[in-house]
This record gives C-alpha cells, sequence and structure tokens, in this order.
C-alpha cells in the first residue's frame, strides 16, 4: 500500500474523531437538556450556543416559528439571541434517503454565554445569529459585530484605548 493511502486513512480518521468530540467553550455556560426537546426561557443578555455532536444533519425544528427553524451540520455550531419569547426546538436527524425524530439530548449539546448586544442594535424577536460554524469562526464574527463576551477582556480594552 502506497505511503499517501496510509497517510490519507489515518487523516480521515482523526478527522471522524475531531467531528464527534464534544465540548463547550470556556464561559459557555452548560443547560442540561431533559426529554426529547429543547425549551428555552428568554435571557435578554444571554446568547444560545448549539453544538452538533452527532455525526449526522441535525434539523432544529422550531414549533413557533419556521424562521427559526436551522439545520446543523456534525461538529456545526449555531448561534441565536433569544431576548424576548421562549422558544422550543424538536431534533430531527436528516441522513439520506431517510429522516426521523431523536432526542436532543443526544445529538446537541447547548451552553448560553452572558454577552452585551452591540449598542446600535436592539432585538425585539429571536434571531440566529451565526450558522454552521466552528467555534472560533463563530466567536470572533459575534466579536466583529460588536458582542462583547467576557468582562475582563471588556475592562482591558478600554483600558488600553485610553492610552
Amino acid at each position: 500500500m502506497p505511503k499517501y493511502l496510509i497517510w490519507f486513512s489515518i487523516l480521515a480518521i482523526f478527522s471522524s474523531l475531531a467531528v464527534s468530540k464534544e465540548y463547550l467553550p470556556k464561559g459557555c455556560q452548560s443547560i442540561a437538556l431533559e426529554g426529547t426537546d429543547i425549551h428555552i426561557k428568554a435571557h435578554a443578555d444571554h446568547l444560545l450556543f448549539l453544538h452538533n455532536v452527532s455525526e449526522s444533519e441535525i434539523w432544529l425544528g422550531n414549533r413557533e416559528s419556521a424562521k427559526l427553524t436551522v439545520d446543523m451540520h456534525p461538529g456545526g455550531w449555531s448561534v441565536i439571541f433569544i431576548p424576548s419569547e421562549d422558544a422550543n426546538w424538536r431534533c430531527v436527524e436528516s441522513q439520506t434517503g431517510h429522516e426521523q425524530q431523536v432526542p436532543c439530548q443526544s445529538v446537541i449539546a447547548l451552553c448560553q454565554w452572558p454577552a452585551t448586544a452591540p449598542r446600535n442594535v436592539q432585538f425585539k424577536s429571536s434571531l440566529w445569529l451565526v450558522e454552521n460554524q466552528s467555534i472560533v469562526v463563530a466567536k470572533a464574527y459575534l466579536q466583529r459585530m460588536g458582542w462583547l463576551f467576557d468582562k475582563v477582556g471588556t475592562k482591558l480594552s478600554k483600558q488600553e484605548v485610553k492610552k
């Protein structure tokens, strides 16, 4: 067997392990899921981070609003802001030629991150801010859009601006 095929096989194995790895980023407060659905109460200054920990595409179907339905790729992170209304989702596993409802707790990791919205933006309804990105890309995008995550980092950046 040629060396490049061996290396390709090893890379494929480690790539599949990386996709299925479950973790929550530091600072994101874990939310335990119970039952088959996701039920979230509104929190004005929190971003909700959802991580697809399965190896399948997962549809999060919102029962109240079709605009809050999202398709999550394996290993992908999506972020939603829920300012004023509660949110309820069902999880549907989608594989070629087959779809089935699955317990959300078996396919989604969920955490909330206290965050301050950009000053020039006021959200009156729930809104997907990021869909199917790595956690690094998702957080970088949100920071670029003006979201502030940690108080220490915010204070340091304000002090640095004054110097």
